[in-house]
């Protein structure tokens, strides 16, 4: 399966993994197993963070004693795990494997107590939904987690080997205090679901570390470096730094917070590159109200055809008020921003549908996904409509009207946003 590598965005909704299911024991966990067990936990947390209206812990304190089922179409799990095969079987078979394989929990910091069991209590597959619960006893510290690593998916999803993929989840949460503790050789191994009696020669278990280590540099940016005791090896840390570069998910100038207005520029249709401008000339405050006036435009004011120009110029131009202008000159603040498109005129989107090549209309799609999904799961509030086109997407309903209005709307402000493609496709559109 070809992961597709997604470079300079932090993932809006990154999963809030307990620590105690982080560091995990359980030899013969695959990838795939430890996808899964990460997507069953991110459909369940957002279930409940919706049913529960911004009242989780007195939610799932009404729950206890009740059996509490989370459901998510086999479509959208595909998507989070970016599986790309029709083998229901297999997909089956590792959800099987999840209600039965034994776990143990905590094995880095429980001490206050000793925690085995699989992960899913119950699963049913039907008629392209899967349903799962979790065990009563760690349901709420899994849905509700008050320690927690954060887990981006788009990460994740680009390790290739399971040893990397668990390797990375348990020493991610170090990096802001530099170092792991110090962990005996079996039990490094059971974290990383490897049998104690694998790789006796250290050589050959060092090997695999190393090329963990490598990928995860690659993929994540994050540095790791061994230190061990003993002779044959006893027990071993790692040193965890994030990497000279900044050309990763993880990006050091951009703060938690802006993640979810992110996510509301980039559905509007704004660049990477714009959208690093906002945020370099305003505040985060400011964005937010700004995004707040033009989601009421929006919603009241029907005479808006093309949502992404109108955004464009109301940061550009200082819509709504002139309160928070950027301290130096817009051109200097905003590069991306106030490129001019010349004379270029909006096309809509029956005009440069017919004329996309494949791999235009295929990136156009592929970012609508990421930034739609993300974008509603970020939201507090949304309109019928808006709920309307969640459904509609996640059950890969692309005749619903809501949907293929919400499509059209992002790729008309993409190519707007773009000024060679707008460029391209206006030459197309006058030649046709």
């Amino acid at each position: 399966m070809k992961s597709i590598a997604v470079r300079g965005k932090t993932e809006v909704v990154p999963l809030r993994k307990h620590v105690a299911a982080v560091h995990i024991g359980s030899v013969g966990l695959s990838l795939m197993h430890r996808k899964s067990i990460n997507a069953a936990l991110w459909f369940a947390q957002r279930e409940v963070r919706m049913a529960s209206a911004g009242q989780l812990h007195d939610y799932l304190k009404e729950q206890e004693g009740t059996e509490l089922n989370h459901t998510v179409s086999i479509h959208e799990f595909r998507q989070y795990v970016e599986y790309n095969s029709n083998d229901y079987d297999y997909l089956k078979s590792i959800w099987r494997e999840l209600s039965q394989i034994s776990i143990e929990f905590d094995l880095i910091e429980g001490k206050r107590s000793w925690e085995i069991m699989p992960i899913l209590s119950y699963v049913k597959i039907h008629n392209g939904h899967i349903t799962w619960r979790f065990p009563s006893e760690i349901r709420s510290a899994l849905l509700d987690p008050e320690v927690y690593a954060k887990i981006n998916s788009q990460i994740t999803n680009q390790i290739q080997s399971d040893i990397a993929f668990a390797l990375y989840e348990n020493t991610i949460r170090y990096v802001d205090i530099g170092q792991t503790p110090w962990l005996k050789i079996d039990v490094l191994k059971n974290l990383l679901g490897v049998d104690k009696d694998a790789y006796k020669a250290t050589k050959y278990f060092n090997r695999k570390l190393r090329q963990a280590i490598e990928q995860i540099k690659m993929v994540a940016g994050i540095e790791l470096d061994m230190e061990t005791t003993g002779r044959p090896i006893k027990s071993m840390r790692f040193f965890v730094r994030k990497a000279k570069q900044t050309d990763f998910l993880i990006e050091q100038d951009v703060l938690p917070e802006q993640s979810d207005i992110e996510s509301k520029l980039a559905i509007i249709g704004f660049t990477k590159a714009q959208i690093r401008d906002i945020f370099n000339a305003f505040t985060n405050d400011h964005i937010e109200g700004k995004l707040k006036w033009l989601d009421k435009k929006f919603r009241t004011d029907d005479s808006i055809r093309n949502r992404a120009a109108f955004a464009f110029a109301a940061f550009k131009d200082g819509y709504e008020d002139n309160a928070a202008r950027p301290k130096i000159k817009a051109e200097e603040a905003m590069p991306s921003l106030t490129a001019s498109n010349g004379s270029l005129e909006k096309l809509k989107y029956d005009e440069f549908s017919p004329l996309l090549t494949s791999e235009e209309a295929g990136k156009i799609k592929e970012l609508f996904h990421k930034s739609f999904k993300t974008s509603l799961n970020g939201l507090k509030k949304s309109s019928p409509a808006d709920d309307t086109a969640l459904k509609q997407f996640l059950e890969g309903d692309w005749e619903g009207h809501e949907l293929v209005t919400k499509f059209r709307d992002f790729a008309e402000g993409y190519v707007f946003m773009r000024k060679e493609l707008l460029q391209s496709l206006t030459e197309r559109v006058n030649q046709s």
